[in-house]
């Protein structure tokens, strides 16, 4: 099923100062907020957007695979952007345990943090994670994953979406 995100987008634009992922700082704490993610920005990539937690087991295991999925992609046509949904602690200790769990990773993707949960309400509010959507290239919805998933999943069905258009 397609859904479309443009009432996603207007939430995401009603709340305030947009960015871009390049060097971007939140008003609010020292990591970039997914009130500067702005996903109409993306519009003609297909975009992997993941959403995650440093306390999240499935997380940790699924995390490797999108850091080789994204060395992978041709990212003049795709795109993967994680979201973090951690809210404990003060927003610096949050952005400390971001920035460590990047480097212990290695994560090569822009990372988001949702501490207000917004664009978690605007994707269904899941009780789960990981949760990974894959978005077309006019913005539609086209897949959804709740749950951990590999490499290989990700990559046939990005494949088959890019060969579709």
């Amino acid at each position: 099923m397609r859904t479309s995100l443009a009432p996603l987008l207007m939430i995401i634009a009603l709340v305030g100062w947009v960015a871009t992922w390049s060097g971007c700082i939140s008003r609010e704490i020292s990591f970039p907020s997914t009130t500067d993610l702005q996903l109409d920005d993306y519009r003609g990539k297909v975009v992997l957007l993941n959403f995650w937690a440093t306390w999240c087991g499935p997380c940790r295991y699924e995390i490797p695979d999108l850091v080789r999925l994204n060395k992978s992609v041709d990212k003049t046509r795709v795109a993967v952007i994680s979201v973090s949904l951690d809210r404990e602690g003060t927003p610096e200790q949050i952005a400390d345990r971001l920035k460590g769990f990047m480097e212990t990773y290695k994560i090569n993707y822009p990372v988001f943090l949702d501490s207000e949960g917004l664009l978690h309400q605007a994707f269904g509010s899941f009780p789960y994670v990981p949760a990974t959507f894959l978005i077309d290239q006019e913005g539609n919805v086209d897949k959804s994953y709740a749950g951990a998933r590999s490499f290989e999943t990700f990559s046939q069905d990005i494949k088959a979406l890019l060969d579709r258009s």
